[in-house]
């Protein structure tokens, strides 16, 4: 698994359970945030283990999971051989 690239925080607030988040399209690391094949940002929110000294209970990091499209490809040539026909 890659490791974490973390872009911001936040805190839930409010009697239904909302989160308000803060983060950056970039990192102090220089890491740039790019749209994905189709355009889409990804994110992971998630919740903190315990509350930070500015009191935020969740975290925003960069979903990094790609699709890998000659492995998939592969799978379905495999499964094709077991059919009767």
């Amino acid at each position: 698994m890659a490791e974490k690239i973390y872009l911001g925080s936040g805190k839930e607030f409010g009697k239904f359970g909302d989160i308000k988040i803060s983060f950056r399209l970039d990192t102090k690391d220089g890491v740039k945030v790019e749209p994905n094949e189709r355009g889409y940002y990804n994110f992971i929110v998630s919740r903190r283990k315990e509350k930070d000294k500015y009191n935020n209970t969740h975290y925003v990091a960069l979903d990094t999971w790609k699709h890998d499209n000659q492995q998939s490809n592969s799978n379905q040539a495999e499964n094709t051989d077991d059919l009767p026909f």
